[in-house]
């Protein structure tokens, strides 16, 4: 028997509990990239559906474009990633989500994920961590480094 049964059905709770939210957003933090994957895998097989890893498929929809352009279309291209991956009324499960973090893109990783938790719930990995009421994306010097108020979703901690 698989050990994590209690963590995902407190995943699922979660992801049930966000369909009444404004921004229906949960985030996975702890555990490294293989048990978050892991996590995401099992929550898709009970909602039918995939997984999206970001790193491959939203990496590839955004090198498709110019260096220059890439802040522009950043977000669009995101959300169509996520629309294509899930085109029904199921939750996205997105992984590997460091893509998101790309200085390039000139974006907010945790906003952008509100933002598509607007129309649908997303359950995303989240690669960094909670310290002081605080979500907390790479060491303070370095450039990708982000800190945002733990407000505005719900969070799914694993060990």
């Amino acid at each position: 028997m698989w050990p994590g049964w209690k963590v995902l059905d407190d995943l699922l709770r979660l992801v049930n509990d966000a369909g009444a939210l404004q921004s229906r957003l949960v985030l996975i933090l702890g555990g490294d990239d293989r048990r978050r994957g892991d996590l995401l895998a099992r929550a898709a097989a009970h909602f039918g559906t995939q997984s999206l890893p970001l790193g491959i498929d939203f990496a590839r929809r955004i090198s498709a474009v110019a260096r220059r352009q890439r802040p522009l279309q950043a977000s669009s291209l995101l959300r169509d990633s996520v629309d294509a991956a899930f085109p029904g009324v199921s939750p996205a499960l997105l992984d590997r989500t460091e893509i998101l973090f790309d200085r390039t893109l000139q974006f907010h990783a945790l906003v952008e994920l509100k933002r598509l938790a607007h129309s649908r719930t997303v359950v995303a990995a989240w690669p960094g961590q909670l310290r002081d009421q605080r979500l907390i994306y790479a060491p303070a010097n370095h450039p990708e480094h982000c800190d945002h108020p733990a407000a505005g979703f719900l969070v799914h901690h694993i060990s």
